[in-house]
């Protein structure tokens, strides 16, 4: 057993040594901290002076930079709402022309069902107003040999 006890403790004595690495990783991580926060600061200060604001400490030169920056934004700002708007305004156009279509194809269903509706009407009108006349005889013509009786049908046509 105290065999076994040396040889642990003999394993176990080289490895005291090794807490030394995390102290080492928390100071990268420390260093890493600190520059991401530098360029959070440098970056949040660059925003405050494109919004026109801590311009105190910019000289002619720097104003003059900031001034082509901001140019240059909005000119790609102006682009881009052009665009949409053009694109915007084709998709108008484009359903502006469906929409006359569909308005074409429903004014001529409605002239054909409106002209099937007057041919019904005056059909029916004409069915209605049609009157065999069987009590009335045809004037005869008394000089040709064959003269017969004929059928009068009355049709009004006033619609």
């Amino acid at each position: 057993m105290e065999d076994t006890l040396t040889r642990y403790y003999g394993l176990h004595s080289n490895t005291v040594e090794k807490p030394v690495q995390p102290c080492l990783a928390l100071e990268i991580e420390n260093t890493n901290r600190e520059m991401l926060r530098s360029e959070l600061y440098d970056q949040a200060h660059k925003l405050r002076q494109m919004k026109g604001e801590d311009l105190e400490g910019l000289n002619v030169e720097e104003l003059g930079q900031l001034e082509k920056k901001l140019e240059a934004g909005l000119s790609l700002v102006i682009n881009t709402k052009e665009e949409r708007t053009l694109n915007e305004i084709n998709k108008l156009q484009r359903k502006e022309a469906q929409l006359i279509k569909e308005n074409r194809q429903l004014k001529q269903e409605m002239k054909m069902t409106l002209h099937r509706e007057k041919l019904v009407t005056v059909n029916s009108e004409l069915i209605n107003n049609v009157s065999i006349s069987s009590n009335s005889t045809p004037p005869l013509d008394g000089d040709s040999p064959n003269s017969s009786r004929c059928l009068i049908l009355g049709v009004n046509f006033s619609a």
